[in-house]
């Protein structure tokens, strides 16, 4: 029996889509083979034909660099790819996370805007906290090398009002954000994660009252010397506070806690 010969038309790119033109053919007819031989497109790839007349990819040239590359036809080997994970992806992949809280109250002036306070490390992975990235008088300072990435979630509680105010008033408004700082920079082109919350005007002794929450969350770059805080500020004619606890009053009118650790950031560098 001689054996059966399998002809593969040959070309420098990917065939067309299947068309017959009086007795011009272009494209591959249902399960007809084609290869594109021009190394300068990728690779070398096999086509067949498919029965809706586009040609299909079903053969590819291995590639063994470890290096891989930006072919979007070449199929890397087993050890190519275990070779490029030993070489760009660190060993240790944990997460470099801190976070700190507010354990007192901190008053903040009419019409006045503040540095917000955080006093207690609530927790750090690992340990030492994230590489080149200090925290001193409530500000984060980066003293490493490069640029690091940092994902930024603060939350922020207001006290209660002792009179009951009126929404159509400022009173009831404050506001609170990301700051990015360095040499030469101006702070209203550096602000991030910006939050704005109208708080419940309900006087302390209602039934009811509760203090007001406001979280946000930003994604920021900072290079060495940069650092960033958190900022806030009370837009009423009257003072106010940041609290430790948020608090709901109950039936008889006297707050109890509702959550602790009320005023937080936490840092994840990504």
């Amino acid at each position: 029996m001689a054996s059966p010969i399998i002809k593969i038309k040959r070309g420098t790119g990917k065939p067309p889509n299947y068309n017959l033109n009086g007795n011009i053919q272009t494209g591959l007819t249902a399960g007809e083979m084609g290869v594109n031989l021009n190394t300068t497109g990728g690779g070398y790839v096999l086509y067949i034909g498919g029965t809706g007349g586009n040609a299909i990819t079903f053969g590819a040239e291995l590639d063994s660099n470890s290096n891989l590359g930006t072919s979007d036809v070449k199929i890397p080997t087993q050890k190519a790819v275990r070779d490029y994970i030993s070489t760009y992806v660190p060993s240790s992949s944990s997460t470099e996370v801190v976070s700190y809280y507010n354990n007192a109250v901190q008053a903040i002036a009419a019409n006045t805007e503040a540095l917000v306070s955080f006093q207690t490390q609530e927790f750090a992975s690992p340990s030492a906290g994230i590489s080149g990235l200090a925290f001193n008088s409530n500000t984060f300072q980066y003293s490493g090398s490069g640029t690091i990435y940092l994902l930024v979630s603060y939350q922020i509680t207001w006290q209660q009002f002792t009179s009951s105010q009126s929404y159509n008033s400022r009173n009831i408004v404050r506001s609170s954000w990301i700051q990015k700082t360095y040499s030469g920079s101006v702070a209203a082109d550096n602000v991030y994660g910006f939050s704005t919350i109208l708080l419940p005007p309900l006087l302390s002794t209602a039934a009811g009252s509760i203090s007001g929450t406001q979280t946000a969350t930003a994604l920021i770059s900072l290079t060495s010397g940069q650092s960033f805080s958190i900022r806030a500020k009370n837009h009423g004619t009257i003072n106010s506070a940041i609290l430790n606890n948020a608090t709901v009053n109950n039936t008889g009118g006297n707050p109890v806690v509702n959550f602790n650790r009320a005023c937080r950031v936490q840092v994840i560098k990504v």
